[in-house]
């Protein structure tokens, strides 16, 4: 009797063990997210050039279709894909060391055609059909750019367009003015990170994502800044897809929400003078302003201040100010 009983309660428990570890594995996978390596931070070797021909990228992405780059600190800063100096420009990872960049537009010069170029990759796992995702993926305008574009996005598929690196012919046949998350703001800051986010209902079983800009000509707003031939080249970074909103709102979104609230920066760039001003609940903020040779250069402990660096060469330093036991980073560009 005693051994029947206990297997008794022990049948009566099993389906709701099962019932918790089913939910628990349930939990888990719709808080994670399904973009495996979404900093780019791990990587086969380290980049040689954008000029490439050999595989250098970021592990399970594709950066060859049509031709995009990995950057990395652990590359050389002549072979021109380092972080932060790149030939494309001055920018700090948003995560870590790495991240790729892609020709969101450019007409080329001997066929007069539009191209583009796309960074994608295959999911941990297939979406699922009526589920809800959320997305944040983020980009900045790289410096060498003559103008900024709108439409970015990012583009769920089932054909893997990725199995032999191939280059897609242009124009691109991508190119159906439709992407699952995309932004209608010109993205014109190359100081920060701008954070493309949104939502969808999957209806399809999709392995697949692209990044990049999947609307013609007719159907996405440019300015042009120098020239006559749009080049709008962008830098991505930190790119999240999850079932679970809660999953996909970056770090940075919340310092990027602090600084629009509490803290101004101006004039940015500027030619010798710069104001500083914090809220008030902030008056033992520690500002710090550094070269790009990691110099300290300014050091002050003030919730507001007017900082002359008129005797600082023009370039681009970094301030940082910290506040308690957080440390927010933005780029300063000086025209002296």
């Amino acid at each position: 009797m005693p051994f029947t009983h206990k297997h008794t309660r022990s049948l009566f428990f099993l389906p709701v063990f099962i019932s918790l570890i089913f939910n628990f594995f349930f939990l888990i996978g719709r808080s994670q997210n399904l973009v495996p390596n979404p900093s780019f931070e791990v990587y086969d070797t380290c980049p040689i050039s954008s000029a490439s021909t050999t595989w250098n990228g970021p592990t399970g992405w594709s950066i060859n279709v049509n031709s995009s780059d990995y950057f990395n600190v652990c590359a050389n800063q002549a072979s021109g894909v380092s972080v932060p100096y790149s030939a494309a420009g001055y920018q700090y990872a948003s995560d870590g060391n790495g991240y790729c960049g892609f020709y969101g537009f450019v007409r080329t010069i001997t066929t007069q055609q539009d191209a583009r170029e796309y960074v994608g990759r295959q999911l941990s796992s297939p979406l699922l059909i009526g589920q809800k995702y959320y997305v944040t993926l983020k980009v900045s305008l790289a410096n060498t750019s003559n103008c900024a574009i709108n439409k970015l996005g990012i583009l769920f598929f089932n054909n893997n367009y990725f199995s032999n690196a191939v280059f897609l012919q242009q124009p691109p046949p991508l190119i159906n003015n439709f992407a699952h998350v995309y932004t209608d703001s010109l993205i014109t800051d190359t100081l920060g990170w701008y954070i493309i986010k949104g939502s969808f209902m999957a209806d399809s079983t999709y392995q697949y994502l692209l990044i990049g800009n999947f609307f013609d000509s007719a159907n996405f707003d440019s300015i042009l800044y120098t020239g006559n031939k749009c080049v709008a080249y962008y830098f991505v970074d930190e790119i999240c897809l999850s079932a679970d909103s809660l999953t996909c709102n970056p770090t940075l979104a919340i310092q990027e929400d602090y600084f629009e609230n509490n803290v101004n920066i101006y004039p940015n760039p500027s030619n010798d003078k710069i104001n500083i001003s914090l809220s008030d609940k902030n008056k033992n903020a520690l500002i710090k302003i550094y070269n790009l040779f990691g110099e300290l250069i300014y050091q002050d402990k003030v919730s507001s201040s007017m900082i002359n660096l008129s005797n600082h060469s023009a370039g681009v330093y970094i301030v940082k100010i910290q506040i308690e036991n957080k440390i927010i980073s933005q780029k300063l560009v000086l025209t002296n």
